[in-house]
């Protein structure tokens, strides 16, 4: 998706992808947020990356943001919900404008997964708001794509 093209090097979640340039490269400011800590691997490292609970760039690190990665494990232990993901996001938005915005939701999968359907519905209209408070703040000048996971049947 972010390669512009298929690819073959990472077909799991605990594999490391061949470096390569993807959309990010092509923006003068970039900002990566994702719920999944593995996320962090496709992207050049020199950008501003919030991944999961333990990952962050050199450029994030620089910004001393709040960053509370002591929570309660709500899935496993890299995955940070999706809320600290959003307020991450907010906590950046803030003080600094990307030309380009991605950010990586999970929460629908993991409730998916463990088949809690009102939890699930919960999680959709949560980053639903989430999502109509980014369009509403940037649309108009910045590119924003916003992922989430998938769920199996």
């Amino acid at each position: 998706m972010l390669r512009g093209r298929q690819s073959f090097d990472c077909q799991s979640n605990f594999c490391n992808p061949e470096p390569a340039i993807n959309i990010s490269d092509y923006f003068e400011t970039s900002a990566i947020f994702s719920s999944w800590s593995n996320i962090h691997k496709i992207f050049n490292t020199d950008i501003f990356i919030s991944s999961g609970r333990d990952f962050r760039s050199t450029k994030t690190i620089s910004l001393n943001l709040p960053d509370n990665n002591k929570y309660k494990q709500y899935f496993n232990r890299n995955y940070r919900p999706d809320f600290l993901t959003q307020s991450a996001t907010f906590d950046y938005l803030n003080i600094i404008t990307p030309d380009f915005l991605w950010v990586s939701l999970g929460d629908t999968d993991e409730w998916g997964h463990i088949g809690d359907f009102s939890k699930y519905i919960e999680a959709l209209k949560f980053n639903d708001a989430f999502i109509g408070s980014i369009y509403e703040r940037f649309h108009n000048t910045h590119t924003i794509i916003i992922t989430a996971d998938h769920r199996k049947s």
